[in-house]
């Protein structure tokens, strides 16, 4: 749809307000924006006329009454009133009742889409998990985060470009396959009924435990001696040159190291892939880290021919910050000619740059690394005059759980499958307490699907950059804002048609007409919104405000059905369905906005 219904009403209560204001001597009118009022039950749109007094020289109530009777009525406009220095206009409500519902049920699948930025590519990368070890609850935010902003970024009319930066090399990656390969014994992830990530995270793990023991041995072998892990680490730890030195193997090309080294990759990426599924996340390009270092040595050397950086006397590589209008420098390659995050960074984005060219690009990454890509940023205009202009960190907080709550094996972190398998089941136990007759099979389907919701819409409900404590009973609460109540408001309606079998739902004219109480337009009057709402939350990067939204949206029509003088069972003429299809125009809302933030529903709870 080329022009949604609060598009066109607002635009005609413009032109209908500027033609009063151009009526009482106010000429400069062409970029009047009018504004929802506070309180909803003074209008739909309004206007101060305080900055009008000293044009006019007159109290803004005075000029308020003046407008409001110039007003033109019609076209979608009922009526405008003066309040106390305001004018407010109220839109048609049989316009505004009609035009909403027909809107959300027309509309299918472009329901709430807009063309702003129709014929612009933005490329979105988000996930950036490590080949060591599962996924955990901080990726949990990211992959949720980079799936509702995705869908937003679509619904606005971008061609999107969904991609995911696997770290799949370095020292870390090295400690899991020197596990593997000095305590292994050839076991594989389906001889230990493990998942492939699970399964390398445990060498990961293993690891650390076998490092502790020889640095807890050598510190009792060296009582008088003090010395930091890390240090021990790179100094003194068998398992630490055996780390490095494998590291070393790795980028020489050693062929029974990299034959270790895809294999456990391949079992982690057949992990990340479950995980993704089940999220219901997919990607249309993956970076690997092992190329792409590779890639940001060569802006790296190109940026040096070309002044852009400088090589010390030391033979580092150093941007010098003072370029970026800050102090310092910043190394691009140590002395030993060796990468460093920020030349991979480099070489991922220009390489993105070349096959995609972007118009925007996002990166979905915790705000620990506010700096980081600040100069990331900085440096790409270096190489690229204007290319870091249009980056943009979509930066995010950090996930906290109530203390004691599902902590994983290792006791400090929480793997992203093990709190899905714990929302499923404390979902369970929800949907048996509604429904004891459910099949075990179908219970656990509905669980998941609550969990998921319950987890998605708990996470896109706080801005991104806010710290948030995740609480994973009240996630899942059927009361409240949370996912679950938006799936049981989706699902109430079926089963109140359910009770309605011989009423049909219209769109017919006689049948509309029937509506028209203030609680039906509340309800119309959020469904004319939804459009707005998710520009709205794309481009003010808020997934927040659709969150937000729906929950009040369920709330209004849940209102509307509770209340005693709007029965959908009894009523009499068209009212039965004149309800049912407005319930309907609302269930049709709330499925496309849980679509849009990743969120499956379900027909019954």
């Amino acid at each position: 749809m080329s022009t949604w219904l609060i598009e066109r009403l607002q635009n005609q209560a413009e032109q209908a307000m500027r033609t009063a204001l151009l009526a009482v001597g106010i000429e400069d009118v062409e970029d009047i924006r009018l504004q929802p009022p506070r309180d909803e039950s003074m209008g739909d749109l309004g206007l101060p006329c305080h900055p009008f007094a000293k044009v006019l020289r007159k109290n803004p109530k005075v000029i308020a009454e003046d407008v409001a009777a110039n007003v033109p009525q019609g076209d979608g406009i009922a009526s405008a009133e003066a309040i106390n220095g305001y004018v407010n206009i109220r839109f048609d409500g049989n316009t505004l009742l009609k035009g909403a519902i027909r809107e959300a049920l027309d509309s299918g699948d472009k329901l709430g889409t807009v063309d702003d930025h129709k014929g612009e590519k933005l490329l979105i990368e988000f996930s950036g998990p490590n080949t060591n070890k599962p996924q955990h609850l901080g990726h949990v935010r990211n992959n949720i985060l980079g799936l509702a902003m995705s869908n937003l970024f679509e619904a606005v009319g971008y061609e999107l470009v969904r991609t995911n930066i696997i770290n799949d090399r370095g020292i870390h990656i090295c400690k899991s396959m020197l596990a593997y390969k000095l305590f292994g014994d050839g076991a594989t992830p389906e001889s230990r009924d493990r998942k492939g990530d699970f399964f390398v995270g445990d060498f990961y793990v293993l690891f650390d435990q076998k490092f502790n023991e020889e640095y807890s041995a050598y510190l009792k072998e060296h009582p008088g001696e003090s010395i930091e892990k890390d240090d021990y680490f790179n100094t003194k730890s068998d398992l630490g040159a055996q780390a490095k030195e494998m590291l070393r193997q790795w980028e020489d090309g050693d062929e029974e190291v990299r034959a270790l080294w895809e294999k456990m990759n391949n079992w982690v990426y057949d992990g990340f892939n479950e995980t993704y599924e089940r999220l219901g996340i997919s990607f249309d390009w993956v970076d690997y880290e092992n190329e792409t270092y590779v890639l940001g040595k060569g802006v790296v050397e190109k940026g040096i021919d070309e002044g852009t950086f400088l090589r010390r006397d030391d033979n580092a590589v150093v941007c010098e910050l003072e370029k970026l209008g800050k102090e310092g420098q910043k190394i691009l390659l140590r002395p030993d000619g060796t990468s460093l995050y920020m030349t991979q960074d480099l070489g991922t984005a220009m390489r993105r740059l070349e096959k995609f060219d972007p118009n925007r690009m996002i990166y979905v990454v915790a705000d620990e690394q506010n700096y980081h890509f600040e100069l990331l940023f900085g440096m790409l205009n270096l190489v690229r005059e204007g290319f870091g202009d249009r980056c943009y960190h979509l930066s995010y907080g950090m996930v906290d759980l109530p203390s004691g709550r599902m902590k994983s094996r290792e006791g400090t972190v929480v793997d992203a499958d093990n709190l899905m398998d714990e929302l499923q089941q404390l979902a369970v136990t929800k949907v048996k307490e509604y429904d004891a007759d459910l099949s075990d099979e179908d219970a656990f389907e509905r669980a998941e699907k609550i969990g998921q919701a319950g987890l998605k819409y708990f996470i896109l409900k706080f801005t991104p950059a806010t710290r948030m404590r995740f609480d994973p009973e009240q996630s899942i609460a059927f009361e409240g804002e949370t996912g679950p109540y938006c799936l049981y408001s989706y699902a109430r309606i079926n089963s109140i048609a359910a009770k309605l079998p011989d009423v049909e739902t219209s769109t017919d004219d006689e049948v509309l007409d029937a509506l028209g109480s203030e609680l039906e337009l509340a309800v119309a009057r959020q469904l004319m919104q939804f459009p707005m709402v998710v520009r709205n939350a794309a481009e003010h990067i808020a997934p927040s405000m659709l969150a937000r939204y729906l929950f009040q949206l369920a709330k209004s029509f849940s209102t509307l059905y509770q209340d005693k003088n709007h029965r959908f069972i009894g009523a009499e003429g068209h009212l039965p369905s004149a309800r049912m299809t407005l319930g309907r125009a609302v269930q049709a809302v709330l499925q496309r906005g849980l679509q849009l933030m990743g969120i499956e529903t379900i027909e019954q709870m």
